[in-house]
């Protein structure tokens, strides 16, 4: 609460700041001064870099792992084997001639394609199957994928072979999911896999 002696001080200093230009002018460039050398472009590189340099030399000194995988992550991911990153086909003429096919009911009910590597492996049977569009991070979350699979008795050699355009390799390598490290593919990029033995 505002108080009578509060209000007589606020108007004493309006009348004396009014009145000496030179110790307004004092406090005005003070403050131009800490705002420039905390909020420029460099100053902010310098502290997102020392914020970076502390979080790296804990992780040196700090021996626990990040992040552990379950242990049956590294059976999933030893159960494929990866092709490459492929070329997405453009129409769904191109799709089909491909060999490919989306899962019934790929999509969640927001219309959001809803796989994770796993998730297409187990919807395609195990054989050959491809996701893209998906691994892209928004806050904690991992977009999920959409899912094509190859048509029953289709080899991976033949299907490598009718798509022959290969994206670069960096665009595949995304991830759906937090608990799995296999490629989801990329917004024009495929990341195709085969079940081991196939």
């Amino acid at each position: 609460m505002v108080t009578f002696r509060d209000m007589r001080e606020l108007r004493e200093k309006l009348l004396f700041y009014l009145a000496h230009e030179g110790a307004r002018r004092k406090i005005v460039r003070a403050a131009h001064a800490l705002a420039t050398s905390l909020h420029t472009w460099g100053a902010r590189a310098r502290f997102i870099s020392q914020v970076a340099e502390r979080a790296l030399e804990q992780r040196r000194t700090d021996q626990r792992p990040y992040y552990t995988p379950p242990s049956e992550a590294s059976e999933r991911e030893a159960s494929t084997r990866y092709l490459g990153c492929y070329e997405v086909p453009g129409s769904a003429g191109q799709l089909r001639a491909s060999g490919l096919r989306e899962p019934a009911r790929s999509r969640n009910r927001r219309k959001l394609w809803r796989y994770t590597v796993q998730l297409c492996q187990e919807a395609c049977a195990g054989g050959v199957f491809g996701l893209s569009e998906g691994g892209f991070s928004s806050g904690n979350a991992h977009a999920q994928a959409r899912c094509l699979c190859a048509a029953a008795g289709a080899g991976a050699d033949a299907l490598q072979a009718r798509l022959s355009r290969r994206a670069n390799a960096a665009e595949c390598q995304t991830a759906c999911s937090l608990h799995d490290a296999r490629p989801c593919g990329g917004a024009r990029a495929l990341a195709l896999f085969a079940r081991r033995g196939i």
